[in-house]
């Protein structure tokens, strides 16, 4: 009984509702994409802006 009593607190709570990853956004199927076929085809990079001088 107090299983049914903890999920319907669950369902009104703000808090637990914002943890709840279920709610988000449902992701799609993976698939399987192409690699590179020679070195350097693809390149990634992270850009770090925004830090005080050195």
């Amino acid at each position: 009984m107090w299983r049914k009593d903890v999920a319907e607190y669950c369902k009104t709570c703000d808090r637990c509702q914002k943890a709840n990853k279920t709610t988000g956004k449902r992701l799609g199927n993976m698939i399987r994409i192409q690699g590179p076929r020679r070195p350097w085809e693809i390149v990634h990079m992270d850009w770090v802006t925004g830090l005080p001088p050195g």
